[in-house]
């Protein structure tokens, strides 16, 4: 496969990886935000007697159970970034 703009195939073929790779981080950073977030709403509502303790049952929620999962997706949306950025710098922008 020959590149119009003078690239190699191998910087090209690592464009497309890196492209590829930001899309699949950023789909599963949104299913594990999503994941985490009804988490934290089923512990929350679980923990509530009233509406009024809400930030109090908030913190005293286990973060192993919860929040893991918000964080790993969002190490996941900024790996993404890294990638797309990777793809940008390796791909023609009519490509990327």
């Amino acid at each position: 496969m020959r590149v119009a703009t003078g690239q190699a195939p191998a910087e090209h073929r690592k464009g497309l990886l890196c492209a590829i790779a930001s899309v699949v981080l950023v789909s599963i950073a949104q299913l594990a935000m999503r994941f985490g977030m009804a988490q934290v709403a089923i512990e929350s509502l679980r923990a509530l007697d009233s509406w009024s303790e809400l930030s109090t049952a908030l913190l005293q929620l286990s973060p192993s159970a919860t929040l893991l999962p918000v964080i790993a997706g969002m190490l996941c949306y900024a790996v993404s970034v890294f990638c797309w950025m990777a793809a940008l710098g390796r791909l023609p922008l009519n490509l990327a």
